[in-house]
């Protein structure tokens, strides 16, 4: 169960539950990898945004949060789910980080999860 209070948000990846921790330092590897978070979740509900892209959110947020997690696995939902459903996950890690609902937002020292 994800934990608000230390930047936590929880979403279903195929089967399993994943908690992803956002941090500073997620945040600046989803900026470098899609540019303005905002201008990105602009696109995605306008319906505008590239599946590649949408990928990339995933790869970098899902990975982040669990190791297990592999690129087949990614590339197997994209193929499964299409742009809608990761599209619809993608939203679920980012809404949280642009509403402001994550408390405590810090960067991670290194060595720290």
């Amino acid at each position: 169960m994800a934990n608000k209070q230390r930047g936590e948000v929880a979403v279903t990846f195929g089967d399993q539950e994943v908690t992803v921790r956002v941090s500073m330092n997620l945040i600046a590897e989803l900026e470098e990898a899609v540019g303005s978070l905002t201008g990105f979740a602009e696109a995605v509900f306008m319906q505008k945004s590239k599946i590649t892209d949408l990928a990339k959110v995933l790869k970098i947020s899902l990975r982040t949060a669990d190791k297990s997690v592999t690129d087949a696995d990614i590339e197997n939902y994209v193929i499964d789910h299409g742009a809608s459903g990761v599209s619809v996950l993608a939203s679920k890690i980012l809404v949280p980080i642009l509403s402001g609902q994550i408390n405590n937002l810090k960067a991670l020292k290194p060595g720290e999860e």
